[in-house]
């Protein structure tokens, strides 16, 4: 007979008076000598799960294929940089400001980062 900790916990929790020690006793001593862990409940898929890592999911042992993303510096271009969805952030991702990056340096009528310019000086 195998048996889950959900049968235990539903057995406690739907007879909470129950006195019967004897089958509380048997419930609890079969489950701490089984490996026995109900995971049919459980969602995750391998790739929300971090590269390399393991879980059990549906009763199957599964191997992570979400990729990792280490700390990293991103200095804004001429063109997107993007992380893509799923990735693990395994440190600090910094965007890079710039105290120059103000509506009086940027040329009237050209936004830059969603500031529009006010500049109206002559350009060197």
């Amino acid at each position: 007979m195998s048996i889950t900790k959900k049968q235990v916990l539903d057995y406690v929790s739907e007879t909470p008076c129950n006195t019967n020690r004897q089958v509380l006793d048997g419930l609890v001593t079969e489950l701490m000598g089984s490996d026995n862990l109900d995971t049919s409940d459980a969602t995750a898929t391998a790739g929300d799960i971090r590269t390399g890592k393991t879980a059990y999911v549906n009763g199957e042992k599964i191997t992570g294929s979400a990729p990792e993303k280490q700390a990293t510096t991103i200095t804004p271009t001429t063109t997107d940089q993007t992380v893509a969805a799923g990735t693990h952030l395994t440190g600090l991702l910094t965007v890079k400001g710039d105290s120059n990056l103000l509506a009086e340096n940027i040329k009237s009528g050209v936004t830059i980062f969603g500031i529009e310019g006010t500049y109206t000086g002559e350009s060197t």
